[in-house]
């Protein structure tokens, strides 16, 4: 069992994205976490931002598939 956060970011810096463990859910075993996922800040166009959200999006669905 996991639980967990799903948190917008703008920090640019790949590092500081994506899943990372946090805690243990208190007598159920299960796992407790936080994901930080980029949102484009330079788009130049509407379309090109919604580009760019589809493919963090992807990245997204692949991990917790």
């Amino acid at each position: 069992m996991k639980g967990g956060f799903l948190q917008p970011t703008s920090d640019p810096l790949p590092a500081n994205h994506g899943y990372k463990k946090i805690g243990i859910l208190s007598g159920l075993g299960g796992e407790i976490f936080t994901y930080h996922f980029f949102i484009p800040q330079a788009a130049s166009s509407y379309l090109e931002f919604v580009e760019q959200m589809r493919e963090v999006e992807a990245a997204l669905q692949t991990t917790f598939q």
